[in-house]
């Protein structure tokens, strides 16, 4: 399941959506830093902020096979995949291994979590320590042992150095199991375990939360950047913000999807209608065979709707109320939830249908379900069209003329301006010299980018005595890009 998972997650990584948001850049350039940097440093204040640990791991992924976007994306590609299988044994504790297997392979090919499996963030690993966290809960309250609570804890305490959401996602999770603790043992050896619970999680999260108490400011900037209580609403603006952001956020099992296109390639919602509908079915199913893990699955599907419901996001070019909503990777902590519930939603029908048919008959059923949802999911992302928006600004252009810098035996290469300013240039290119010139020098590689200098692309393409050694075209075939040997200008 894993390998499955990291392979599907892998496939043409670089390609499919093509090119790279800038925030990816930036942490490939810190994480480069930190890298080379003395000692160490536990949370970054770049980019509104990020604990370091994921981005250390980044690092040394990319010093040891080299910077490209594979490289960059590999620790979350990695969190992606294992959070899968840790998934697949959290079902196994609640259902046959047969449903479970199916309900991984649906959860596996899901379209948000491809996304952000393929993303540089630390979304992924936020999911795997939550899974991870529960599965030490798990065996806590069933086998009384008192190692697992010191693994609940530090499973817990190392999410809060992933994706912020799980600061929501924590104290929910420890608030379910330990008064699941206090229910089945003795109110003394309940408080020991729920003590120990406390010390391991603060013993671990200890550096990130003294940083955060002697740098509020910098520990809360992302979270303060999209609160919707940050923003001098009136009451009114807040209601109907909150709103709005409420009947999107809950509309992404219906109608709804990302509005942002780098999050949202296909520009569908983010669970298709099958997968929704196998949700509830499971939600129906455990309310009637196990309501207590009902409960736990609606409490903890909490902190994701929070998480992305009470933020706000405001563009200079347009705003309407629930802009945002819902956020992908906000939301991403729901996916194992659901995914949760489609694998009862599958149990509810192998049970319903073991009365009606033969086992056989019931398997290729499950198999067939699953398989178009399957179909679906994968169709969504890996047959999406190349969107001029995620072309642009995830700068595709210029993270093929990076490619083409390093694969070239030239050692100093000339750019125009805004190729040699480009984020993902500077960062991808490998042991080159790059120089910026706004007359175009000649007698060296010099790339030339269309908007840069339209007329010297012109007299190039028109030909002459300067043959263009490559022309870098988009896939509206239109120029974006030449690279001569010698240009004259005159």
């Amino acid at each position: 399941m894993v390998f499955l998972s990291f392979a599907i997650y892998l496939y043409k990584v670089e390609e499919i959506t093509p090119g790279a948001w800038g925030d990816e850049i930036v942490i490939g350039q810190t994480s480069e830093k930190l890298v080379k940097s003395p000692g160490f440093s536990v949370f970054v204040d770049v980019n509104y902020g990020h604990p370091t640990p994921l981005l250390y791991l980044t690092g040394s992924v990319t010093n040891l096979f080299g910077k490209s976007l594979t490289s960059l994306r590999l620790v979350s590609i990695m969190f992606g995949a294992l959070g899968v299988g840790l998934s697949y044994l959290l079902f196994t504790l609640f259902f046959d291994e047969q449903v479970s297997f199916l309900g991984a392979l649906a959860m596996l090919t899901s379209y948000p979590l491809i996304i952000i499996s393929r993303f540089a963030y630390e979304a992924t690993a936020a999911i795997f320590f939550g899974v991870l966290s529960i599965l030490f809960g798990i065996q806590m309250v069933k086998t009384k042992k008192v190692y697992w609570a010191l693994l609940f804890g530090v499973a817990l305490g190392a999410g809060i150095y992933t994706y912020l959401g799980f600061r929501t996602m924590a104290p929910l999770i420890f608030l379910v199991f330990s008064l699941i603790l206090f229910k089945q043992e003795a109110p003394r050896k309940a408080l020991v375990k729920t003590l120990l619970v406390m010390f391991t999680v603060a013993v671990i999260s200890s550096p990130i939360l003294i940083y955060a108490f002697r740098n509020p400011q910098q520990f809360w900037a992302r979270t303060k950047s999209v609160s919707i209580f940050n923003y001098n609403l009136s009451p009114s603006g807040i209601l109907k913000e909150f709103g709005a952001g409420t009947a999107r956020t809950i509309g992404m099992f219906f109608v709804t999807g990302d509005p942002n296109p780098r999050q949202n390639p296909s520009g569908t919602t983010m669970f298709d209608l099958l997968t929704t509908c196998l949700m509830l079915v499971g939600v129906v199913y455990l309310w009637r065979k196990n309501k207590v893990v009902a409960y736990v699955c609606l409490f903890l599907a909490i902190s994701p709707l929070i998480n992305d419901i009470f933020t706000v996001e405001f563009f200079p070019e347009f705003h309407y109320y629930g802009t945002g909503h819902p956020n992908v990777l906000r939301v991403s902590g729901i996916i194992p939830i659901v995914y949760f519930l489609v694998t009862a939603g599958l149990a509810s029908i192998k049970s319903f249908l073991s009365t009606q048919l033969d086992k056989k008959k019931v398997v290729w059923v499950l198999i067939l379900i699953v398989g178009i949802a399957l179909l679906i999911n994968l169709g969504r992302y890996f047959g999406q069209t190349v969107s001029r928006f995620n072309y642009v600004i995830n700068g595709a252009g210029e993270i093929k003329i990076a490619k083409y810098i390093n694969k070239s035996q030239k050692h100093k290469i000339v750019l125009s301006p805004s190729l040699y300013n480009d984020i993902r240039i500077q960062y991808l290119v490998n042991d080159k010299t790059l120089e910026k010139s706004d007359t175009i020098p000649s007698e060296e590689l010099t790339i030339i980018k269309s908007t840069d200098n339209p007329e010297v692309i012109k007299k190039i393409l028109a030909g002459g005595e300067i043959k263009p050694v490559e022309v870098f075209v988009n896939p509206w075939s239109e120029v974006e890009a030449v690279a001569v040997y010698e240009v004259n200008t005159q």
